[in-house]
């Protein structure tokens, strides 16, 4: 892989104003990416955000690519980013994961010293305007300090041994490409699924807690409820890696 050493992935859908807040911060990186690929829900609406800006202008390493809403799927569009990137490391975020300071990139690379680990991925601190659920969940699934998760933890972690988010990870693109890729169809849970399947490789996971991100929802019932249907027929499509785990 010599087209450079690492490359963001940004999936959007209908983005604000934060978009440009969000690509400004990646661009002043300590370690600044080669390229930042936009796979975008909906071509219309990003249009409409860029029209009159010189965005494209301004950011000549960014690429941004369209899909419809109906080709989008959480892994099969990643992967075709994947695809995209001739990099030796590939960073795959969500619009609305804010990096905290210039650091997040470095940060999550650093793992990347020990070949042994394929994926790194960030702490999510919940922002001012989070709930007090938003806050304790932040708190119990992104802890202060980092954690190597292996085959050796299935035994006493469970289902948390393979846990892994893509709202902000770093994936190392020849174990990537060696694994397969994330699975192409899948409601949900495309990092944790591959995560299992790098553990299960003999690769190891890698929480970084120093790389950080802002992200929380305030979810309403309703939306609380779908996201958890959703993640429900997740675990019943997968129970190779689900059933008896707790």
């Amino acid at each position: 892989m010599n087209n450079g050493f690492v490359d963001v992935v940004v999936l959007t859908y209908k983005p604000d104003m934060s978009f440009f807040d969000q690509i400004a911060i990646l661009q002043r990186q300590t370690v600044r990416p080669n390229k930042i690929l936009i796979m975008n829900t909906e071509e219309k609406y990003l249009r409409s955000l860029l029209y009159g800006t010189r965005f494209m202008e301004e950011n000549p390493n960014v690429e941004i690519h369209h899909v419809s809403k109906k080709e989008f799927n959480h892994g099969k569009t990643r992967n075709r980013a994947a695809q995209l990137s001739g990099a030796d490391f590939l960073i795959f975020m969500t619009q609305d994961a804010m990096p905290v300071n210039e650091n997040l990139i470095e940060e999550l690379l650093k793992p990347m010293s020990d070949e042994k680990v394929a994926v790194s991925y960030a702490r999510q601190l919940a922002g001012e305007e989070a709930g007090p659920i938003e806050r304790y969940n932040r708190l119990f699934n992104y802890p202060e300090e980092d954690r190597v998760q292996t085959e050796a933890d299935i035994a006493e972690r469970g289902i948390k041994a393979f846990f892994c988010s893509d709202v902000c990870a770093c994936y190392r693109k020849e174990v990537f490409e060696r694994l397969g890729g994330f699975i192409r169809y899948t409601i949900f849970n495309e990092d944790m699924l591959y995560a299992y399947s790098a553990i299960r490789a003999g690769e190891k996971v890698f929480y970084a807690s120093r790389a950080q991100v802002c992200h929380f929802h305030n979810y309403t019932a309703k939306q609380q409820y779908s996201r958890n249907f959703d993640l429900g027929v997740s675990h019943a499509d997968h129970p190779e890696v689900f059933q008896g785990l707790n």
